[in-house]
C-alpha cells in the first residue's frame, strides 16, 4: 500500500533562495531521542525516591506512635 503522505526528499534536495541567501528546510524532530536523554534522569529520581521512602519507614520504625 503506498504512502499518501507527501515526499520530503524532494524538497531537501532542492534549496530555497529567500533575499537572496539559500534556505533549506528544517530537519523534523524525534521526541524520542529526547526521551532516551531524560530516562537516567528519570530512573535516578526513582531511586532516590525510593531510598528516601526507606529511609522514612526506618524513622517512623524507631521514633514513630508505639502500642505500648
Amino acid at each position: 500500500m503506498a504512502s499518501t503522505e507527501p515526499d520530503d526528499r524532494a524538497t531537501a534536495a532542492a534549496p530555497l533562495i529567500v533575499n537572496g541567501l539559500t534556505v533549506r528546510p528544517r530537519e523534523k524532530i524525534k521526541l524520542w531521542h529526547y526521551g532516551i536523554l531524560l530516562l537516567p534522569d528519570f530512573a535516578v529520581l526513582l531511586v532516590i525516591a525510593g531510598l528516601g521512602m526507606r529511609l522514612l519507614l526506618r524513622y517512623l520504625d524507631a521514633y514513630g506512635p508505639n502500642d505500648s
